[in-house]
Order: C-alpha cells, then sequence, then structure tokens
C-alpha cells in the first residue's frame, strides 16, 4: 500500500529522481516502501545492480584483499577504517552475494570482540555501543540478519 500521507507533500520531480535507475537501492526502496509496488522483474534487475552504483564500485575498488581497506590498527578511523567501510556499503544496501562483500563481512567479523561487539580497539576491554549498532546494521542489511554473530 503507497504512503499518501507521506508522498502528498513531496514533489512529484523529488519521486521521479528517487525511481532513476542510477541508484538502484534506493529505486527499490522507493517502489516498494514509497509506492508499495510489489517486486516484478524489472524490481530484481534493479537490485541485482546496486553494486554498480558509483559509492558501492569506488568503496569496493578500494577494498584490499583480505577484505580491510586499511591496517587493522585504524579500523575505526573516522570515514576511512574499515569498519567505516562496513558501514557505508551497508547504508548503500550493498549486495552480499558479492564476493567482495563477503571478505569485508568476514573481516568485521574477525574484528568482532567475544561478546559480540566491536571496538576501536578490539584488544581493549571497553566496547562501543554506537559501533556495534552500526556495523551490525551495516552487516545485517548485507544480508547477515539472522547470523550469529550479528545476533550476540
Amino acid at each position: 500500500m503507497p504512503h499518501a500521507a507521506i508522498l502528498r507533500d513531496v514533489p512529484q520531480f523529488t519521486v521521479d529522481w528517487m525511481l532513476e535507475p542510477e541508484n538502484p537501492a534506493v529505486s527499490v526502496l522507493t517502489r516498494r516502501t514509497l509506492l508499495g509496488e510489489p517486486d516484478d522483474a524489472a524490481t530484481a534487475t534493479l537490485w541485482e545492480r546496486r553494486n554498480e552504483y558509483a559509492p558501492v564500485e569506488s568503496i569496493l575498488r578500494s577494498q584490499q584483499a583480505d577484505g580491510s581497506w586499511d591496517v587493522p590498527s585504524r579500523d575505526y578511523q573516522k570515514y576511512r577504517g574499515s569498519l567505516w567501510q562496513i558501514v557505508f556499503l551497508g547504508e548503500l544496501w550493498a549486495d552480499g552475494a558479492d564476493a567482495r562483500v563477503q571478505a569485508a563481512a568476514e573481516y568485521a567479523f574477525g574484528r568482532q570482540k567475544p561478546d559480540g561487539m566491536w571496538s576501536a580497539n578490539p584488544k581493549a576491554s571497553y566496547f562501543m555501543p554506537c559501533l556495534t549498532a552500526n556495523v551490525g546494521r551495516g552487516l545485517a542489511r548485507m544480508g547477515w540478519a539472522r547470523d550469529e554473530r550479528i545476533v550476540a
């Protein structure tokens, strides 16, 4: 069911812009959640293309072979560290079926503390609820929502 109350005040050119195929995830999510359209072949094709979106491509292109983006001591470096890249990929709804995204997820899980939390320093005794929530949400959006490591 479309969200008529929400869309009532949204200019049509904004809705049209959100439906542009340039950003496949936004287009599909707009169709599903705002317009209440059922998935069809066009929606499925768009959803499969979400890693082609320029920001996702750029993040994945700069990834290292081990699934990280920088040295482990800088996993939490604001906006540049590996854990931040997981957050960004999740916000962009990257496709978790992609081998590069899977490598990134495994890297992130490798940095997780035994209690399930993430910290700026996995060896430290403190934890960071905000980082844990952000990394967990990013991984969940990319397909690991039911993974026992996220549930932890």
